[in-house]
């Protein structure tokens, strides 16, 4: 069954230490996504993220992570995911998938589940899903820092976690990957 990530019911958010002392937290907003399942278990996943579109709700730390410094969003438009394997259940879920951020590409292993499909009140089958995953940002050419008095600006680990619903798509929809 192929489904549609529903933009106005789903959320990308990160977080990542800040001077050692809290975390920062801010999310962007999907451009497109796709998931098929077979049975109780998704086959394929494919999410499009716009870096532009990044709140971390201060304004100028939103244009320095669209920079060069770190997501190069004018020149790379889009952060995607590819889920290339998955295994396990519904309940734990692990998706084994390439991650590219301004134009480096990785392998990341996501962890996660899946709610039981519904009929919403428009008739629609929709699920649920949630995934997370930790990368290091420098393995994306993220490097830029400062020390300060001894604590790093930026924290290496930044934590990434995407929920959010899907609806089954029109019949004679084209896959996800």
């Amino acid at each position: 069954m192929v489904w549609e990530l529903d933009p106005s019911h789903t959320s990308a958010q990160f977080s990542v230490r800040h001077l050692g002392l809290m975390t920062v937290r801010g999310h962007m907003n999907l451009i497109s996504g796709r998931l098929e399942t077979e049975g109780d278990l998704p086959t394929a996943a494919l999410v499009a993220l716009d870096p532009k579109t990044i709140d971390t709700r201060e304004p100028k730390r939103d244009a320095h992570l669209r920079s060069p410094d770190f997501l190069l969003a004018d020149e790379h438009p889009e952060i995607r995911f590819e889920a290339k394997t998955v295994t396990g259940s519904r309940d734990a879920l692990k998706i084994l998938g390439d991650l590219s951020i301004r134009g480096v590409t990785r392998p990341v292993e996501l962890t996660g589940a899946l709610t039981p499909v519904i009929t919403d009140h428009m008739g629609k089958k929709r699920l649920g899903f949630s995934v997370e995953t930790s990368i290091d940002r420098k393995e994306f050419g993220m490097e830029w820092n400062h020390l300060v008095d001894n604590a790093l600006m930026v924290g290496d680990e930044v934590k990434i976690s995407v929920e959010g619903e899907a609806f089954q798509a029109e019949q004679g929809a084209e896959g996800a990957a």
